[in-house]
């Protein structure tokens, strides 16, 4: 890839769930040893990476056990009810209906021309034709695999609150924004405080600027705007929500708060 690919990671707390690791529906088979791939920029020989590669499936298992951080504010239950009904309607299909006693996860992958959302990630460098013979020729490969799917992996949205911002790129400050593609800020900068929390539009608080990075002069405070102009960055895609009113959104964001 020209660029290196935009991505934001996903909650770690919902990794038991999923049966591949990352966005594109790659990282299939041993998931432990797909996470210890990262540590190999820190090791001199195969040898090494066999040590580490030892230590991960304790890694895996400590995720296992990491639960959603609950929504830590007051709820409109009456709105809570009534998002439940537009969310088993309208979201179960893809990302499973999230009820304590349905185990079952769909990882159902949706293709990029139902999804929309930016591409770019599918054909990046970590998930090309080279890196997956490479992956697959090497000691990983024996477990694991790459396989990327010509779509996204629709994830498990548990404590979806807390995992701002959205889409796979992070390229949407709120979930408000994710609902609704018209109100996705096309540059945008959020304020990088933890207490800056936007709960009516579940998410990021942010500026809305109307440039992207050729009108900042400072450096530092470019790095901060987040640009969807940029390759890899778009925020364009899953649309599904625009078809709801306003009401019904605030309804449905008030039910993924609870998940």
């Amino acid at each position: 890839a020209e660029f290196p690919a935009a991505v934001d990671v996903p909650p770690l707390w919902n990794t038991r769930f999923k049966n591949a690791l990352f966005h594109p529906a790659a990282g299939r088979g041993d998931h432990a040893r797909i996470m210890m791939t990262a540590s190999l920029m820190c090791t001199e020989s195969v040898a090494e990476a066999r040590a580490l590669d030892a230590q991960f499936p304790h890694v895996r298992a400590y995720l296992q056990t990491l639960r959603p951080p609950p929504w830590p504010r007051d709820l409109n239950l009456g709105a809570v009810s009534r998002g439940r009904a537009i969310f088993r309607r309208d979201c179960v299909a893809c990302h499973g209906t999230h009820d304590p006693t349905d185990t079952a996860f769909p990882n159902l992958v949706v293709a990029l021309e139902e999804v929309g959302t930016d591409g770019a990630l599918i054909t990046a460098d970590q998930f090309s034709p080279a890196s997956r013979r490479w992956f697959s020729s090497s000691f990983m490969g024996e477990t694991s695999r790459l396989e990327p799917a010509a779509g996204y992996l629709a994830p498990p949205l548990f404590g979806i609150w807390a995992s701002a911002p959205y889409l796979h790129n992070g390229s949407v400050p709120t979930l408000q924004g994710v609902l609704h593609s018209p109100s996705r800020p096309k540059y945008w900068r959020s304020s990088r405080r933890l207490s800056d929390y936007d709960d009516v539009d579940v998410g990021l608080k942010h500026e809305t600027l109307n440039h992207g990075h050729a009108g900042e002069p400072i450096p530092v405070r470019r790095a901060q705007i987040y640009d969807t102009t940029l390759p890899t960055h778009g925020n364009a895609g899953h649309t599904f929500g625009d078809v709801l009113t306003q009401r019904q959104r605030m309804d449905l964001l008030e039910y993924l708060k609870t998940l």
